[in-house]
């Protein structure tokens, strides 16, 4: 895995547009494969609804660094459009509400945005180191680092 990072130990800065297949490539032990596992099954399953229409899934956070035990991963499902069907606002709602729940139990951070149910582009946002990483690595918490699209998502 360290080929793909950077000398801090993230992916370089920018969007990756990789497939589910290279996300195994950053197995390094059953824990990275836990979780990995548990956000294709998680996107395949719970976005199905989503297939439809134009969506952009990315994924985010220190299982893209060179840290030993990732607490999760961070996913997101861009939806560039507002949406008008029900089973997809039911689904968006859904996911909303059982966001601390879903983090708890399988160690997802699951985001859905539309353009008018978010004030900030997540996808940008997962981009910066963050505090905790920034002082563990004494960088700036407003450095970049790497995200991934996962291309053809629903098509493992």
């Amino acid at each position: 895995m360290k080929s793909y990072l950077d000398q801090r130990g993230f992916l370089p800065e920018g969007v990756h547009n990789k497939d589910w297949r290279w996300t195994e490539s950053l197995v390094l032990d059953e824990w990275r494969k836990t979780l990995i596992e548990r956000a294709k099954e998680f996107c395949q399953q719970e976005f199905q609804v989503f297939q439809d229409i134009e969506t952009e899934l990315y994924l985010a956070g220190s299982f893209f660094s060179d840290k030993t035990h990732p607490q999760d991963i961070e996913i997101l499902l861009h939806l560039p459009n507002d949406i008008s069907n029900y089973n997809h606002y039911k689904k968006l709602a859904s996911i909303n509400t059982l966001h601390d729940k879903i983090e708890d139990d399988l160690n997802l951070d699951v985001w859905i945005t539309t353009p008018s149910n978010t004030r900030k582009d997540f996808r940008k946002f997962f981009q910066y180191i963050g505090e905790k990483s920034a002082q563990a690595k004494d960088l700036n918490a407003k450095d970049k680092r790497g995200i991934v699209r996962i291309m053809k998502w629903h098509h493992a």
